[in-house]
């Protein structure tokens, strides 16, 4: 075991045959004697690798790493030679690209990358005498440092990578939160900034960024023809530890840590769920759990179609109680579950509202169900995180990323008191280009007294007030008719 480990992100380059362009992705040193990266580098040389053998590492033959000449760029842009040493399929990855990434892009216009995403390049460096005994020594020593990280969702994590492959973001380091994670597959969102060639980057939890817990597979692009911007990890345990070829029972082999850092977290959690209206879907907030009583967007809901919320593995049918007319400012509707004694709702905690001032600036976390449908994975609300940009009494705009899907969902203060209900983000007709951090909401403050008296009475007229917005509220929010 190597008591004093050296891994530094490195850049990753290598020529095209035929031709001056230079292909360059991120990547991660070991030792000064491996480099480990995403095989994003072979699938754009063209060169196969799909139909390697799924969770054993396969080391590559002498004839074979001499067909392409690759360099690594390090600190100070010392340029090193590296030869391909070996191949690695992790199983999980390749399952959850297989079975269930369906409903996204990674890249656009990429037609075969998904059969790439689960591979793993390894290289050996210059005139380092290596060896498979010595490579696994040093992941030995890496999984050892590294095995008792817990990767809390909500949690602050450092990406070090160089967007777009380029030196000039050589080693740029970004920041973001744990947003979501994939069931059974190693792999989490982040809201972390990151462009293509920041794949194989290293990602780190933020108090501690000498050993990284994460690989970057890829910028979380593209989405149904929308730019989205996430970014998409892998928890590297699991990865070392099928080359490894051994088991530990202390470590979730199945990707990322299910408990939370904070109590707001599970406050996020146990309050949002998924709400489906024929085909499409959006998020509700739990307002009363006694009377199963959700909050949600009026365009989310249609009075045509029949309503399901989804928590967790449980599906409720549900009614609609009350919908804002449409292009009302105050874009709200109210839900019932309808009545059940197998749909229990004691695991999910009511919201609380609050009727206090909210200043800019102040932090914030978006919560929602954005990008994926209930048949997809993850089951639980994507969290990001971000700031109070503007504010008035009928509208508050936030810098968290927000996403299709977040529609119906709440915009919380650190310590998980609902601050609004998330509308939209920012679209522009013409080109239909997409701002995901310039978004708004409904400030709860504004309806919070109409909604505790319907809770308390029951009264589903005292909702219609709502109809009938002030002439600010419209103001607020009347669409920008400008010319720039």
């Amino acid at each position: 075991m190597f008591t004093d480990l050296d891994i530094q992100p490195v850049l990753l380059q290598a020529k095209k045959k035929n031709s001056a362009a230079i292909v360059s992705y991120s990547a991660i040193l070991l030792q000064k004697q491996y480099v480990i990266s995403t095989s994003h580098i072979l699938q754009e040389l063209e060169i196969p690798a799909q139909d390697i053998e799924v969770g054993k590492l396969v080391l590559c033959n002498e004839n074979f790493s001499k067909k392409q000449h690759f360099n690594v760029v390090s600190n100070e842009f010392a340029t090193i030679s590296a030869d391909l040493f070996g191949l690695f399929k992790c199983k999980n990855i390749d399952n959850f690209f297989r079975n269930d990434c369906k409903d996204c892009q990674v890249q656009a216009h990429s037609t075969n990358l998904k059969e790439y995403l689960s591979i793993f390049v390894i290289f050996s460096v210059g005139n380092a005498r290596c060896s498979k005994k010595n490579l696994l020594m040093i992941l030995y020593s890496w999984i050892e440092i590294i095995s008792q990280d817990n990767i809390r969702k909500g949690e602050h994590i450092l990406s070090i990578s160089s967007p777009f492959g380029t030196k000039i973001f050589f080693n740029t380091i970004t920041e973001g939160i744990v947003s979501n994670a994939f069931e059974n597959s190693s792999l989490f969102l982040s809201d972390c900034c990151s462009a293509p060639g920041s794949e194989g980057g290293a990602v780190f939890k933020r108090d501690s960024y000498d050993i990284p817990i994460g690989i970057i597979i890829s910028p979380f692009n593209w989405w149904r023809k929308d730019w989205v911007g996430f970014t998409l990890v892998a928890d590297i345990r699991p990865i070392i530890l099928q080359i490894l070829d051994v088991e530990k029972k202390d470590l979730l082999l199945s990707g990322i840590y299910r408990d939370v850092s904070t109590p707001s977290y599970t406050i996020f959690e146990n309050c949002v769920s998924q709400i489906c209206c024929g085909v499409s879907w959006g998020s509700c907030i739990l307002l009363e759990q006694n009377k199963g009583i959700f909050l949600t967007n009026s365009h989310v809901v249609k009075p045509s179609f029949k309503i399901t919320i989804f928590w967790k593995n449980r599906k409720m049918l549900a009614t609609l109680i009350y919908r804002s007319v449409d292009n009302s400012p105050l874009d709200l509707a109210i839900v019932q579950i309808s009545k059940n004694p197998h749909c229990s709702l004691s695991d999910m905690t009511a919201v609380t509202m609050t009727l206090n001032a909210i200043n800019k600036g102040d932090p914030v976390y978006c919560v929602g169900f954005p990008l994926f449908s209930n048949s997809f994975k993850p089951r639980n609300p994507t969290i990001t995180k971000g700031i109070i940009g503007a504010i008035s009494p009928y509208m508050l705009k936030t810098t968290c990323a927000v996403y299709p899907g977040f529609s119906g969902g709440g915009v919380f203060s650190p310590d998980g008191i609902l601050l609004g209900i998330i509308v939209c983000n920012t679209r522009i007709p013409e080109d239909g280009m997409v701002y995901p951090r310039i978004n708004m909401a409904v400030p709860i403050s504004a309806v919070a007294e109409l909604l505790y008296e319907f809770l308390e009475t029951g009264d589903v007229s005292k909702l219609t007030l709502l109809d009938s917005p002030s002439s600010e509220a419209y103001r607020s929010w009347m669409p920008l008719e400008a010319k720039l």
